[in-house]
């Protein structure tokens, strides 16, 4: 199922209240650019998921294989079927 664009707004409008953007990626502990700032060219952009937590795309991958697909959740919050 996709989410809408207010969906996504509501979303983000979560991750910043909470400075989600300005802590950095969880699992490596190095900053990133909120993925509106950033643009296509980020070498590892920043990805936003529907529970509002945001990791580096490379992070989420390595968590995702670590994890398996089967069992993908979010790292912090364990939601699963996250888009």
């Amino acid at each position: 199922e996709t989410a809408s664009d207010e969906d996504w707004s509501a979303v983000e409008a979560a991750a910043l209240a909470r400075n989600e953007f300005a802590t950095g990626c969880p699992i490596c502990l190095c900053g990133f650019e909120p993925p509106r700032e950033a643009g296509p060219e980020a070498a590892n952009p920043a990805v936003l998921l529907s529970c509002s937590h945001c990791f580096h795309a490379r992070c989420l991958d390595a968590a995702e294989r670590c994890l398996g697909v089967r069992r993908r959740s979010c790292p912090l919050c364990r939601k699963t079927r996250y888009r």
